[in-house]
């Protein structure tokens, strides 16, 4: 395959290799070398249209900011590459990984020296490249949730920025951000652990491959490490208003009770926020609705949902995870009405499952746009929040947790059915 360094004209070192189509290698070929890898801070802009002006936020700081300069792997979102012989040649995520981890510049680098993946919306979607590069390079990578662009510096050479619409067909864009991913050596999720050609069944018995259902990265904000934390299912509009919010769920500490517009406090959250896998979703008496590839809405039960986590590489790696501040590991369901669901969910993945049985809301404490909301998230519910646990734990869960989890009230140890 052919490629281009990155920065090779007075550089100490090498600062990475562009992987790129027939097009756009002749393209940019000739500013490569001025790119310029300190990559301290970044722009993020969105795109002008018909309804608003071109608005660029930022700059911000760049996540790797404060420690070794990183590799730069820049590619097409499709993975595109050029052959020996100049034609197009498609490669799939894993293939490019190899390649990449083969390149002598990038092995002959200090461990501790990241790789910046820059390619439109690489860490979007699942994460299966940016997981498949740092497990075959062993280094952390940063990959982007948005488009890409050239950013011109007033001294001559170019340094990269996001770029995102600012109203799609549907409504207003996410803006997308950065998101990190560790290798297993590092603690981070091994790709390996997840099961890629699984398939749901639709409540209406249509099967949909697990690869066309559309989903977003719940991201946690740059203080906390950007760092994955769940995964959630929503068209543009609905995550616009969401994605800076979610990304503070780890951080949720307590919950409030709401009947219209009378609040008052409930109490702790019952699960180790540090130790829970968030999902995200519409909910409904019929199970949960889905966003598909195709723009498409579908609706699936627990059990099939239950499936599509348990096929998810970092809900098996959680299933690994030792049991902390005496709670398990577990999956917080933030989808409304989905009680009846979560036994499925709990003996699908053989995680405990919390889930709200009626409405749950979520507001932010303030911010600003771009910005994740400085504190985390206010969490309503009308009712507490219900604890399931896979039917291969309850003895265990019983014995160890007799007087919180079995008081005559409870519906822990049974699926919620409404009156």
């Amino acid at each position: 395959m052919q490629s281009l360094p990155l920065g090779g004209v007075g550089s100490a070192r090498a600062l990475g290799r562009a992987y790129l189509s027939p097009s756009r290698l002749i393209d940019v070929g000739k500013v490569l070398t001025s790119f310029n890898g300190r990559a301290r801070e970044y722009t993020h802009t969105q795109e002008a249209d018909e309804r608003y002006y071109r608005r660029v936020l930022g700059p911000f700081p760049t996540p790797w900011a404060d420690g070794p300069e990183p590799y730069f792997l820049l590619a097409d979102r499709n993975l595109s590459l050029t052959g020996e012989h100049g034609e197009a040649v498609p490669v799939h995520h894993d293939e490019f990984a190899a390649l990449a981890a083969s390149d002598p510049a990038l092995k002959a680098l200090p461990k501790d020296v990241p790789v910046v993946l820059l390619a439109p919306h690489g860490g979007s979607g699942g994460l299966e490249l940016p997981r498949a590069i740092a497990t075959r390079t062993d280094r952390t990578v940063y990959a982007l949730t948005a488009g890409l662009q050239r950013t011109p510096n007033p001294d001559g050479d170019w340094s990269f920025g996001l770029k995102t619409p600012r109203w799609t067909d549907e409504g207003p864009a996410p803006q997308g951000g950065i998101v990190r991913v560790d290798p297993p050596s590092l603690g981070g999720v091994d790709p390996a652990l997840g099961d890629s050609g699984g398939h749901l069944t639709t409540v209406r018995g249509k099967i949909i491959p697990d690869r066309e259902i559309h989903t977003q990265t719940i991201v946690e904000p740059l203080e906390k490490g950007l760092r994955g934390i769940g995964r959630a299912s929503f068209n543009g509009p609905d995550w616009v208003i969401r994605e800076r919010i979610y990304g503070r769920f780890n951080g949720v500490t307590h919950y409030s009770y709401a009947r219209g517009r009378r609040t008052r406090p409930a109490g702790p959250v019952p699960w180790n926020p540090e130790n829970a896998y968030f999902f995200s979703a519409h909910g409904g008496r019929r199970g949960f609705s889905l966003r598909t590839e195709h723009g498409t809405e579908v609706t699936v039960d627990g059990s099939e949902l239950g499936g599509f986590l348990r096929r998810r590489p970092s809900v098996q790696a959680l299933k690994n995870a030792p049991a902390s501040d005496s709670r398990s590991p577990s999956i917080v369901l933030h989808s409304c009405n989905t009680a009846q669901h979560a036994q499925a969910v709990a003996d699908e993945t053989g995680l405990v499952v919390h889930a709200p049985n009626r409405n749950v809301w979520t507001y932010t404490r303030g911010g600003s746009s771009g910005h994740a909301p400085p504190e985390p998230p206010l969490v309503y519910l009308r009712t507490p929040w219900q604890f399931w646990a896979p039917k291969a734990l309850k003895p265990l869960i019983r014995a160890v947790f007799p007087s919180k989890y079995m008081e005559p009230s409870s519906v822990a140890f049974q699926t919620f059915r409404p009156r």
